[in-house]
């Protein structure tokens, strides 16, 4: 992609506030910030468009499957005919997508009920569908409420909690009709992405105090990353991990050798101008608080370009990014 092209793209989308998500500072010092913030950068959840995550917000069932396709990578349509879902709704391809991929489905009275809160009974359903788990309503016996859980919802709770993908609540109660914040859907999701083999347990799977009940622990929540720090590294033909820029300049001289970082690029120079150039980066480039004019040749980078600060970008020769989160309103590209 040509850079004026991809400049003039920038510029559009910074106009109608298409495809830049904001600070999403209201998920500062939440329990599940350093999760959300990860996949907020990684493109699998984000915020609203007046720059809020609302992570204690109860999840709709329009906004939980777009975290879903998202997460699994699902791209795939089905026809779909629900009597609440036109073409004209933002989340009409999400809905076709997902019932395409055979997570979810509608009601009985033909409805998908795109607003209405998720549950978690109707979590148990879909992260079953998603994994492929064997539903198993004698393993729903482990809880303390299992008379409570719906009679269609038991076979997949059972599952999903003999896989450790649910947990129950201090009380070992499972809670199918408690619904689910934003931030609780981002941790289930991330514990279905990363689940292991079922693991028989006669007990009930409780949840940490220090978490919301029924999801997982703080010790498999991904910590937050140690940006590398000090002086600029060499430039070798690859690097393996992460780097940090605190010279004016990096990057290989011949266009025609391009370096492959397979971490993250930190821009932290803050002279007049640090200019990056040749680089292929392949997961993010950040642009941090106090660097001014930043200059970037022939750079590709396979996840989102963060700006953190009241930064001038100008962009140079082949430049290819997936996305940009901005937090700060006075940069310029």
């Amino acid at each position: 992609m040509k850079h004026k092209i991809f400049a003039f793209l920038l510029i559009f989308t910074f106009a109608f506030g298409a495809n830049v998500s904001a600070a999403n500072e209201d998920i500062a010092g939440h329990w599940a910030e350093t999760l959300i913030r990860d996949w907020l950068n990684k493109g699998y959840v984000s915020g609203y468009d007046d720059g809020t995550f609302k992570p204690n917000q109860a999840i709709t069932r329009a906004e939980f499957i777009v975290f879903v396709n998202n997460a699994f990578g699902y791209t795939a349509k089905a026809q779909i005919a629900f009597t609440d879902v036109t073409a004209a709704d933002s989340f009409y391809d999400a809905v076709a997508i997902a019932v395409s991929a055979g997570y979810i489905s509608g009601f009985e009275d033909a409805t998908f009920r795109p607003g209405s809160p998720l549950t978690r009974n109707q979590f148990a359903v879909i992260g079953t569908k998603i994994l492929k788990l064997t539903e198993d309503s004698a393993a729903a016996a482990v809880f303390s409420d299992v008379a409570k859980i719906a009679a269609w919802a038991a076979p997949y709770v059972g599952a999903v909690a003999k896989a450790g993908v649910m947990r129950g609540y201090e009380d070992a109660s499972f809670g199918g009709e408690n619904q689910l914040s934003r931030a609780e859907a981002v941790t289930a999701l991330y514990t279905a992405k990363n689940a292991s083999a079922p693991a028989a347990s006669s007990a009930p799977p409780t949840a940490s105090p220090t978490v919301p009940p029924g999801f997982i622990p703080p010790d498999q929540l991904p910590q937050a990353s140690t940006k590398p720090s000090g002086t600029t590294p060499a430039n070798p033909t690859s690097v393996s991990g992460s780097i940090n820029i605190t010279t004016d300049k990096y990057g290989p001289a011949d266009s025609k050798n391009i370096q492959e970082v397979a971490g993250s690029v930190d821009i932290s120079y803050t002279g007049t101008t640090v200019t990056v150039k040749n680089l292929a980066i392949m997961q993010n480039l950040n642009i941090n608080k106090g660097v001014r004019n930043v200059v970037l040749e022939n750079v590709f980078v396979d996840g989102r370009v963060n700006v953190y600060g009241g930064t001038s970008i100008s962009l140079v020769g082949d430049c290819d990014f997936e996305d940009m989160i901005v937090d700060a309103g006075d940069s310029t590209i």
